[in-house]
Parts: C-alpha cells; sequence; structure tokens
C-alpha cells in the first residue's frame, strides 16, 4: 500500500533536515516581505550586506578562521574569499 501524504510528512518531520528548510524557507518569506514593505530591490539588498565600514566584523581575519554557524549559507560564507 501507498504511505499517505501524512505519513511521509511524519517520517519528513522526523529529520533535522526538514526543519531546517522550513527555517530556512520562514527566514526568505520573513526577508522578502519586509524588502517589499521598505521598497528594497535585491540588488539594494547585496549592496547594503556587501557594504563594510570602519568596524565592520564581516571580512575580519577572526571571522574568516573562526567556524561558521549552521545557518550560514555558502554565499554569505564566501563573502569574505
Amino acid at each position: 500500500m501507498t504511505p499517505t501524504f501524512e505519513q511521509h510528512m511524519a517520517l519528513a518531520q522526523q529529520h533535522p533536515a526538514y526543519w531546517s528548510y522550513l527555517m530556512t524557507a520562514e527566514f526568505i518569506d520573513s526577508l522578502v516581505a519586509e524588502m517589499d514593505v521598505k521598497g528594497v530591490s535585491g540588488a539594494e539588498l547585496a549592496r547594503r550586506m556587501a557594504r563594510r565600514g570602519p568596524g565592520s566584523r564581516a571580512c575580519s581575519p577572526a571571522s574568516a578562521t573562526s567556524p561558521q554557524p549552521p545557518w550560514a549559507n555558502s554565499p554569505l560564507r564566501s563573502a569574505c574569499g
């Protein structure tokens, strides 16, 4: 017998990857909604994220060698080279 949708979901929810993906999707949805409210384009967000002012730790030597948190995806990690 073919498993039901509910059975597939119950199985998926037992894996950390399911919850990680869910949190990522919810974060992106919130980010896009906030960008829409504030009238910020994807290009503008990228410019703001790349901006490095005095005292910025974004690409300091310590941050380049320290372990990345699990939520940091590869595009953010690669910003420091």
